[in-house]
């Protein structure tokens, strides 16, 4: 899942807020939680197509470890955390 950001919330640097990234996963999370998905690899970019970091953005949530590379993994366990934010 590829989520596009426009430029009024993206970061100097090309990075995104917890408070942005939050929001976002809270949702992309009851989603994945209705339709019973069992996991999701998540990225983030701008309109311009140029990757978003959410390096910062993880460690303030807590969850810096489902980072590989600019790919989020969102497995059912963190799906059902993330939900419940």
């Amino acid at each position: 899942m590829t989520v596009v950001l426009s430029s009024d919330v993206v970061q100097p640097a090309e990075s995104v807020t917890a408070e942005t990234l939050g929001r976002v996963l809270g949702i992309v999370s009851r989603s994945a939680e209705e339709m019973n998905v069992g996991g999701v690899v998540f990225y983030v970019e701008d309109e311009e197509g140029t990757d978003v970091s959410t390096v910062r953005a993880t460690e303030d949530l807590g969850i810096a470890e489902a980072l590989d590379g600019s790919a989020l993994l969102l497995t059912p366990e963190r799906l059902e955390r993330l939900a419940r934010r």
